[in-house]
């Protein structure tokens, strides 16, 4: 997370490498393409039940012709993005 990043103090930047700073591929959520984005949101921490808590801020979305190869990164931005530029949907009822 770029908040990791952040906290390195000025002074250390030059020597700090991005393993130093970078969240292990495992503590990542994985997601798939097919996913529906209420679960994309859930993995992201969109509806934090623990203020303050260390969650991940992006995900690797696995695909490809294997199913395991990495496709992308879904971010709570690209969530945000989504969700604000979406038309707002209303549920028919069903007689």
């Amino acid at each position: 997370m770029l908040s990791h990043a952040g906290a390195v103090p000025e002074t250390r930047r030059v020597v700090v490498r991005v393993r130093d700073v970078m969240s292990p591929a495992a503590s990542l959520p994985v997601l798939r393409p097919d996913d529906e984005v209420v679960d994309a949101a859930r993995a992201l921490g969109a509806s934090v039940a623990t203020p303050g808590a260390d969650v991940p801020m992006s995900s690797v979305v696995l695909g490809g012709l294997s199913g395991e190869e990495p496709v992308g990164v879904l971010s709570t931005a690209d969530l945000e993005r989504a969700i604000a530029s979406a038309p707002l949907r209303v549920r028919q009822r069903q007689s």
